[in-house]
């Protein structure tokens, strides 16, 4: 998938560059670490997840009795559900696409954004100006003409938009998959109800 980036020409096409989105950190990286060392307690989830290619030490880890998250794994939530939050309007992230792709006229947003009033066309845009991601410009003519354009916060936002749907579409067959085990399972487990009040015991 193309990087939607500022480097984008007039024209509004964007030239491809990777993301180059890391996860994985190599465990030599630690203060003492080699590759297969096995963290000391207290890892941060960050830590957790950078265990490259070690799902034995990820499960052990992770499945340790009574496992109890650090204060940077409850910090690290917040900061997701506050990122998640600036974009939980349907149309944001339609807008940020839209944007990045050249369309800047209000009226071509709103014929491009099938399905939304204009109302919740000039919310979602007032909600993206006020945090940051989008600079309103009011032109002096006759008619008036009002032109959004990204900021370089609308940017970065728009390349982990970007770095997700490569997620989606890289992992769609084995979510598809697991959900098609998952109903298979479920029509020959009858005990599964107790399975479930179990779980939640």
């Amino acid at each position: 998938m193309e990087r939607l980036c500022a480097g984008g020409d007039d024209s509004g096409h964007l030239r491809s560059d990777p993301l180059g989105v890391q996860i994985h950190r190599s465990p030599s990286d630690a203060p003492g670490g080699t590759a297969g060392d096995d963290r000391k307690e207290g890892d941060t989830m960050g830590e957790l997840i950078s265990v490259p290619k070690n799902e034995v030490h990820r499960g052990r880890r992770a499945g340790r009795k009574n496992p109890v998250p650090t204060r940077q794994d409850l910090e690290m939530i917040e900061r997701t559900r506050q990122a998640r939050d600036l974009l939980s309007s349907k149309w944001k992230v339609d807008l940020l696409y839209l944007l990045a792709r050249g369309v800047h006229r209000y009226s071509r947003l709103y014929d491009n954004l099938r399905g939304a009033s204009k109302k919740m066309l000039t919310d979602s845009l007032r909600g993206l100006e006020r945090d940051g991601f989008v600079e309103r410009t009011v032109y002096a003519e006759v008619p008036v003409r009002v032109e959004y354009t990204l900021t370089a916060l609308g940017w970065s936002a728009t390349e982990l938009l970007t770095a997700l749907a490569d997620w989606a579409d890289e992992h769609h067959a084995d979510v598809e998959q697991a959900r098609l085990r998952y109903r298979n399972a479920s029509l020959v487990a009858t005990h599964r109800p107790a399975d479930f009040a179990a779980d939640a015991a």
